[in-house]
């Protein structure tokens, strides 16, 4: 998984969660998944870590606007102010549906695995795409 506390990376999965409308199912079937070793999100404390990083997060800037007015954070803070509350509300339920998930531990499972039903029957024996069959 991208850092899970990068709004970025919050904001991609936030979106393909969205679009599938929190249908698990139909979520997991659109992403691929490779926790970086040590990254922790298969126990409930675990999960309930990034929930309250994101609500943190979400208070700080939340009293900046409450004291200083909205324009102290600019338009683009103020979109990521708005995103970050939804991360919080939000984060918990996805990490759910990951980790419930038979994922690959290391990258070369991913590469093995993780792809596998994104790539064409030929390229599955080793063969590359285009490439020369040895005739010329």
């Amino acid at each position: 998984m991208g850092n899970l506390r990068s709004p970025y990376c919050m904001y991609e999965l936030l979106e393909i969660w969205r679009k599938c409308s929190g249908e698990e199912e139909k979520f997991l079937g659109r992403i691929r998944v490779y926790v970086i070793p040590g990254t922790k999100i298969y126990s409930v404390p675990d999960q309930a870590q990034y929930a309250i990083h994101w609500r943190e997060e979400y208070e700080k800037v939340d009293q900046l606007i409450h004291d200083h007015g909205p324009d102290v954070v600019g338009r683009r803070g103020f979109q990521e102010y708005k995103l970050m509350g939804d991360f919080r509300r939000w984060v918990a339920e996805i990490l759910e549906a990951v980790a419930d998930r038979l994922q690959p531990r290391d990258f070369d499972d991913l590469v093995k695995y993780g792809l596998d039903d994104l790539v064409p029957g030929p390229l599955r024996d080793g063969s590359v795409p285009g490439a020369a069959s040895g005739a010329t």
